[in-house]
């Protein structure tokens, strides 16, 4: 664990009293050189020393802060002969506006930088300062108000004391808290004994240069104060050879020194007051600071820069030496300017050999026209890219495809040509060959398939339906028996019987049993022989009044009426008529069989939707069961007594040739409604119709 972090672990009631220990001392000394009564210095190192810690150790220790300045404050006061409440206010307020200030800065200069915890972008310098500056205007403000606003008669110059008072505190936290900020291994690199050799002579060079400006005796004050230059050129020298370390040796020693000699009254800027020297040599601290601090951020950024130049070169040629792919660079004339190493592993040709040639020396003949055009339209497009495919021939004469894209590049400075990357796919395209061959072989082996697995479907359908018939049969020799027994006992007592009107009424028995013996052949002989419709126009309103008067006397017994709802305007009908016939008596039979109990109704009902006819017959018989509605149309599927349960099958085989739809609607208890929608014009789906 870093001393750091373990510092950060350390609770917070005992850092704040090192720190008011620590910040107490070090302002003590600083408020030595305050202007008297003031408590304003020029120089105030405890600045830095707030910034620093709350910067590292957070928020929470920013009492230790104000209870450091408050006891300073308040010794100095008390020994100057201030009253001990109006010096506890004014050291109170001070340790309010030095804390605001520390905690102004840090909270301005994380904003500003986010997750950068060093100043090594010329950015983040500026950032720096602009933070710090804003932040001592909080310190000196309050501080400079607390003493005005207890002694306003006190002899001193507001303006001046506050500017003195923001001075002190910018350069204090720029000469200290950049020491620490800057403070990273990254940017303090020693790297050899020579670098460690020349570190200790500059730094010699900068004591000795900062000595002889700064603790000189001058005769005349102000006059001798361009000498101060003299310490510019070494402190860039220092700061140029180190970076970072340079610009801090620079600043800690020509503050020492400057400071030093003012205070002995040496230098070029001693005049009447030592406080007006120290302003003097704030200022030019200052100016050092921020001038090396961007110089080091400055080479430090550049550093970087060259470093990433350099790590993006050794990358660039890694990926170009090693691909399997060539890279060339071609100018407006197609000339080849550069190509990559890898042209020899692929054609066969030195770099060299390549140098200043047509990129369409090794192209096919054939290929050169596209490929040309391609590069002509390339050109017209800064920043474009295009693709081509062509064959290129190697040194020993073997011709390989080629696919390339070209990038024009020539309107940027650092590349000015047209870069174009380009690879072997022979053995792509001979997999293209083959893979065009045998899909073609696919193809074919698919469609005969195809036309096998129809004609089996179509077999196994017909052994289906002959399987059917044969079930058909039995059924048709069971339910034949009965009418067939009824009309041989009815013919029987016909002949015994003399009264006319018995013999009648035997006679109407033989003919509604034939009529049901006829009904169930028509069905086996409908479903055994089922064709493609054989269409004509049909008067569709025709046809279902015939429908509905054959079924008239069947509904009459049973007392059923029978309601017809045509629309206007219905038009006639592109169908087999016979057929739709059939389709509508057995839906009128089966409405008819659906009542149990004499009475009830049977609503027919006609109407034109787009382009087809819909027939509706709703009755209010007694309905389908749920459980049934899945198997209505299946071959034999009846609930009835009688019937061969063949009816509806045959009505949506009929309707499916017709390309129409059968719907069934029906609740038990409540009716049945039995809904087709037939096309109004022929509709010629030849596979379709085959697959019935």
């Amino acid at each position: 664990m870093t001393p750091l972090k373990k510092l950060q672990l350390v609770s917070t009631g005992r850092l704040s009293v090192v720190i008011a220990i620590f910040y107490a001392l070090v302002a003590y000394g600083s408020l030595q050189l305050a202007f008297e009564g003031t408590n304003a210095s020029p120089v105030w190192p405890p600045s830095g020393i707030a910034f620093t810690v709350i910067w590292f150790l957070g928020y929470r220790v920013w009492p230790g802060v104000w209870i450091g300045a408050f006891i300073a404050n308040m010794v100095v006061f008390t020994h100057s002969g201030w009253v001990f409440l109006p010096a506890a206010f004014v050291s109170a307020m001070i340790g309010v506006g030095n804390s605001i200030e520390a905690l102004l800065a840090v909270m301005l200069l994380r904003s500003f930088i986010k997750d950068s915890y060093y100043l090594s972008k010329i950015g983040d310098i500026f950032k720096f300062v602009f933070a710090v500056l804003v932040a001592c205007v909080s310190s000196a403000s309050i501080g400079t108000s607390a003493v005005y606003f207890v002694h306003p008669t006190l002899n001193f110059h507001f303006d001046m004391i506050w500017f003195t008072w923001w001075l002190g505190d910018a350069v204090g936290i720029l000469a200290i808290a950049s020491t620490f900020l800057t403070f990273h291994k990254e940017l303090w690199k020693i790297n050899s004994w020579q670098s460690a050799l020349e570190a200790v002579l500059v730094g010699i060079v900068l004591i000795t240069v900062n000595a002889g400006v700064f603790m000189g005796e001058y005769p005349e004050y102000g006059f001798y104060s361009h000498v101060t230059y003299l310490v510019l050129p070494f402190a860039i020298w220092s700061t140029y050879r180190f970076g970072f370390p340079g610009a801090i040796l620079a600043i800690v020693t020509t503050s020492i020194i400057a400071v030093c000699g003012s205070l002995q009254h040496l230098g070029p800027f001693v005049g009447r007051y030592v406080q007006e020297a120290l302003v003097i040599v704030q200022c030019f601290i200052g100016v050092i600071a921020v001038t090396v601090l961007t110089l080091a951020a400055a080479l430090y950024e550049r550093q970087k820069a060259e470093e990433n130049i350099k790590y993006n070169e050794a990358r660039f040629r890694s990926l170009v030496e090693n691909s399997f792919e060539i890279v060339s660079m071609v100018n407006t004339e197609t000339k080849v300017i550069y190509t990559s190493p890898p042209t020899k592993s692929i054609l066969g040709y030195d770099n060299s050999e390549t140098i200043g040639l047509s990129m369409f020396a090794w192209m096919h003949p054939q290929d050169i026209p596209k490929v040309t055009e391609t590069f002509q339209e390339l050109l017209k497009t800064p920043g474009g890219i295009a693709h081509a495919t062509c064959r290129v021939q190697r040194k020993d004469g073997v011709w390989r495809w080629m696919e390339g894209s070209g990038h024009n590049l020539l309107h940027d400075p650092a590349i000015g040509a047209v870069v174009v990357n380009y690879r072997d796919i022979t053995e792509r395209k001979l997999a293209e060959e083959i893979l065009r061959r045998d899909k073609e072989s696919l193809e074919q082996l698919v469609d005969e398939r195809s036309k096998e697995l129809i004609k089996t479907q179509k077999e196994l359908k017909q052994f289906s339906r002959l399987a059917d018939i044969g079930t058909l049969a039995a059924t048709v020799a069971h339910e034949l028996r009965n009418p067939l027994g009824v009309i041989h006992l009815a013919a029987y007592n016909l002949k015994r019987e003399k009264n006319d009107l018995s013999a009648n009424k035997h006679l109407a028995n033989i003919e509604k049993k034939v009529w049901e013996g006829n009904q169930i052949i028509d069905n086996l002989l409908s479903y055994a022989r089922i064709k493609i419709p054989n269409y004509e126009n049909v008067d569709i309103l025709h046809i279902l009044d015939e429908c509905i008067a054959s079924a008239q006397g069947r509904f009459g017994e049973k007392g059923i009426i029978i309601e017809k709802k045509y629309d206007d305007g219905l038009d006639s009908i592109e169908a087999d008529p016979n057929q739709i016939r059939e389709i509508f008596l057995n839906i009128l039979n089966n409405a008819c069989q659906s009542f149990t109990t004499p009475g009830g109704k049977v609503e027919l009902r006609a109407q034109r939707e787009w382009d087809m006819i819909k027939v509706s017959v709703q009755d209010t018989g007694v309905g389908i069961a749920q459980d049934d509605m899945d198997k209505i149309f299946e071959p034999f599927f009846t609930r009835k007594s009688k019937g061969t349960g063949l009816g509806l099958t045959i009505c949506n085989e009929l309707v499916n040739l017709h390309r129409g739809k059968i719907e069934i609607n029906s609740q038990q208890g409540q009716g049945t409604t039995v809904s087709v929608s037939l096309p109004v014009h022929r509709r010629n789906h030849d596979n379709e119709i085959t697959s019935h």
